[in-house]
């Protein structure tokens, strides 16, 4: 209930010292991830003259300059130097390796996938600095892009959302926070769907028919 999207931060002064981010960071690090592979990687952006330099590559959000620390979560590409990094840390055998490897081609879109687990661990992130009372607003409007070429990131590295953390600027006020009712966000299934359940074969109901291969090389 306490948490929200901050959309102004202010100096830390004298009563209010820099966030530590660590356990922020270890969050992050914990977060469970597919097989453990963990795809992703967070650049942590402390410097005045990168954040300004990254502020027009999203939308000047104000955020971007005024926040204490800037968390890029990047997914990962190197599908393969990843599993061969995992297997040299956990001494896994050749037919894990071959499992992952298997699982990742047969994603329609790996790299999506690994956006997906990069998103994971932003609400490991998010939950740990609510814990910790501390100020943050996750955000997706930059450009991935223009964050790679600021920040020199290899082509392996997709820059996919940010966290900006910092201290709370209560000179600005945010507005009402609004959620929708749990009625409309949450329902327990009691039963399949009838009109899913009626459409379902029966187990008998081709048991005995040949195979259309099969009747294909009949006819021939």
């Amino acid at each position: 209930m306490w948490r929200r999207a901050i959309k102004s931060f202010t100096r830390p002064s004298d009563k209010e010292s820099v966030p530590d981010i660590e356990p922020i960071l270890q969050a992050a690090v914990e977060s469970p991830s597919s097989y453990g592979l963990q795809p992703w990687k967070i650049i942590v952006i402390t410097d005045p003259k990168i954040k300004t330099m990254l502020l027009p590559l999203a939308y000047n959000q104000q955020q971007i300059e005024e926040c204490t620390h800037l968390l890029v979560f990047c997914a990962r590409k190197d599908f393969d130097e990843r599993i061969s990094d995992y297997v040299g840390y956990t001494g896994s055998s050749k037919e894990v390796a071959e499992a992952m490897s298997g699982m990742i081609a047969s994603q329609s879109h790996p790299t999506q996938w690994a956006k997906h687990q990069a998103y994971i661990a932003l609400g490991f992130a998010l939950a740990a600095a609510t814990e910790r009372k501390i100020a943050s607003c996750p955000m997706e409007g930059f450009s991935a892009e223009g964050f790679s070429a600021v920040l020199d990131l290899p082509h392996t590295l997709i820059p996919t959302v940010l966290l900006a953390i910092g201290i709370e600027n209560t000179d600005v006020p945010n507005g009402p926070r609004f959620r929708f009712p749990r009625s409309d966000l949450i329902e327990y299934a009691t039963e399949a769907f009838p009109s899913f359940t009626s459409s379902m074969p029966s187990k008998s109901k081709y048991r005995s028919v040949t195979p259309v291969r099969k009747r294909r090389e009949k006819c021939e």
